[in-house]
């Protein structure tokens, strides 16, 4: 259903003629080993198809096409033994098109919409899932409508519809009824030394769509409102902070009201070719759905980046969690060439992974291992 509404909503501008039509793609194979006790092997090889267009509709409105794929094999192992069968699709990555001008743009389809100031830990993280230890940065997108007006200064408004996307999003702990839209928005505006922003957005979730629903909980649907403020700064070092605030209106579900907050800093020192230091804590208070109990969380993240030469990187990320006590490690090595990026990636954690939206299997990164990506881009 989703690829052939993706479909249908290109199919208008697949018929134009284009001014600009470009092929390109990126493909990427993973592995990692590990000592996690659920899965110690793991392979993974992605190929992601983009094609784009663009055609010139007067002197300053463009009408462009962006297409792309996901076609994904992948298989875990224990012991020797392959988990499961192996995990394979072909399904449809980004499928919109997109009106603008210098000042306006409509963008309608399948697409990726993501803002907010924070780093790390992201509460306006909203309609995607980006795990910021992740090279690739792989995200699926939403069925949706943004319209975004750019005024003088830097300032911006941003209107949005979703509809179709039946899966939770980001932070989401259930998703949306099948047959309501969800509608918010977004202004941004420019301040002394930086900018600040408030962002909205309303939906219905779904309680009948929880697998398994335990005794108690039934179904129905849930008024969901949500709220959110963050605003980044130039103060010598760069500062800023993303909060978000829920509310949902159903006695099944508690607290009525949950908030979430990060606020980091970061600065780059005269070493060598440049030491880029950050730090980031993040709040996020938990809730109940029915007998169904999600943690609150409280973590601080510490990364260091520093370049080596022209084509390489050295990475080092370090999360804290408060409420169990325990240390997540992340370092990685990376060399990037024109068409190819190499990332050698040693992990050492708990065997129990934070509960983070990720796109990447739950148990990938558990316990202590490495994991070695290769990526070619044409």
């Amino acid at each position: 259903m989703r690829l052939l509404l993706g479909v249908a909503l290109l199919a208008p501008a697949v018929r134009l003629s284009a001014d600009t039509i470009e092929l390109r793609g990126e493909a990427s194979a993973s592995g990692i080993l590990s000592n996690a006790p659920t899965a110690d092997a793991q392979w993974r090889v992605r190929y992601l198809p983009e094609l784009t267009a663009k055609l010139n509709l007067g002197r300053t409105w463009t009408l462009d096409l962006d297409a792309s794929a996901n076609a994904f094999l992948a298989e875990e192992y224990l012991d020797g033994k392959r988990l499961g069968g192996r995990e394979s699709d072909v399904e449809l990555y980004r499928g919109s098109v997109r009106i603008a001008s210098p000042r306006f743009e409509a963008r309608a389809g399948l697409q990726k919409i993501s803002f907010g100031s924070a780093s790390v830990f992201r509460p306006l993280m909203w309609f995607d899932r980006v795990d910021p230890r992740d090279p690739l940065q792989f995200s699926e997108g939403v069925y949706a409508l943004l319209l975004r007006y750019y005024v003088a200064g830097r300032a911006n408004v941003w209107a949005w519809g979703l509809y179709g996307n039946d899966e939770p999003k980001g932070w989401e702990l259930l998703p949306t009824d099948d047959d309501t839209p969800e509608l918010g928005g977004r202004v941004q505006v420019p301040v002394p030394r930086g900018e600040i922003a408030a962002s909205y957005h309303h939906r219905r979730a779904d309680l009948a769509a929880v697998p398994a629903p335990p005794p108690g909980l039934g179904g129905g649907t849930v008024p969901e409102d949500r709220v959110g403020f963050d605003g980044k700064w130039d103060l010598g070092v760069g500062a800023w902070v993303e909060s978000g605030l829920v509310r949902q209106d159903d006695p099944r579900i508690e607290p009525e009201w949950r908030h979430s907050v990060s606020i980091g800093v970061d600065y780059t020192f005269r070493l060598g070719q440049g030491l880029t230091a950050l730090a980031e804590h993040f709040v996020l208070e938990g809730a109940s759905v029915g007998p169904l109990v999600y943690p609150d969380l409280e973590v601080t993240a510490f990364g260091l980046t520093y370049p080596i030469g022209t084509v390489h990187q050295l990475r080092g990320l370090l999360y804290y969690d408060w409420k169990e006590e325990e240390a997540y490690r992340f370092v990685e090595l990376r060399r990037t060439t024109d068409r190819w990026r190499f990332h050698v990636i040693g992990f050492w954690n708990p065997e129990r992974l934070l509960a983070l939206p990720q796109q990447q299997p739950a148990g990938s990164l558990a316990g202590r291992g490495v994991q070695l990506i290769v990526v070619f881009n044409h």
